[in-house]
């Protein structure tokens, strides 16, 4: 049986889809994230599968098979982060991810995780909001809606540990991806004393620190790439650091305890 070059090009595509869903597989670390990877390449490969018995039928395979798979490949996957437990703190215990992505507990068989509306969160309760939860010893769970997630461990919650998970919409642009890569700070949570540095400080003009409401309750001009900032007398809750600069404003969520 002969083939075109044009079947030989389909079987090839078709070949690096696989390759590409597995591409991740090397990264995995527990059999949660190999699942997810090998559920996302099942789920792909059947619609692949489909698209060619459809479009067959219509004689229309050459062009558009083409187009299906390109589209399969560069649109369904999303990352998988581990959050790991070291004693009574969960790592990284405060994690940015975008919509579609997947989270995988990896904890001691001790801790479970447990979705809490953000005023339980800050008061170190453990009532449930009714949202995700993961069995003791840990767990995975994708992040279809963009927000902020809030969980504790329901045993050890008044010990602080607990964690937040901030998920972007997926426009977020490879410009603002680089400019919040540069604007860090620590502790968070913070009680004391919070640091942000910023490298390239003269690219920035201000800082701003917003409670919920959205009322200023810091502001500084800033001088150096670095800002140690004296919040001892903020009330406990979620605020909102502001870095303006002339392109825009960028934030993030700081907590305070």
């Amino acid at each position: 049986m002969f083939y075109s070059l044009l079947d030989i090009v389909e079987l090839a595509l078709l070949v690096f889809s696989w390759l590409r869903a597995a591409k991740p597989v090397y990264k995995c670390s527990n059999h949660y994230e190999l699942s997810q990877i090998i559920y996302n390449s099942l789920l792909i490969n059947i619609y692949i599968y489909i698209c060619y018995l459809i479009l067959n039928l219509y004689n229309m395979k050459k062009t558009l098979l083409i187009i299906a798979i390109l589209i399969s490949t560069s649109t369904v996957f999303a990352n998988i982060d581990t959050i790991r437990n070291v004693g009574f703190r969960f790592t990284p215990n405060n994690i940015t991810i975008n919509v579609g992505d997947t989270i995988t507990w990896i904890i001691a068989s001790n801790h479970n995780v447990v979705e809490v509306d953000s005023s339980v969160w800050v008061a170190n309760g453990a009532t449930s909001n009714s949202g995700f939860n993961q069995p003791f010893g840990g767990g995975t769970e994708v992040f279809p809606v963009a927000g902020t997630y809030y969980y504790v461990c329901a045993p050890h919650a008044g010990q602080s540990m607990k964690g937040t998970i901030t998920v972007l919409p997926n426009a977020t642009s490879i410009t603002e991806e680089k400019l919040v890569n540069n604007f860090s700070f620590y502790p968070n949570p913070a009680n004391q004393q919070l640091t942000v540095e910023i490298p390239e400080a003269a690219n920035y003009k201000q800082l701003e620190i917003a409670n919920e409401l959205g009322q200023i309750v810091y502001s500084q001009q800033l001088i150096s790439g670095t800002e140690n900032i004296d919040i001892s007398g903020f009330k406990s809750g979620i605020y909102f650091i502001n870095l303006k600069s002339d392109s825009g404003i960028l934030t993030q969520k700081l907590i305070i305890e």
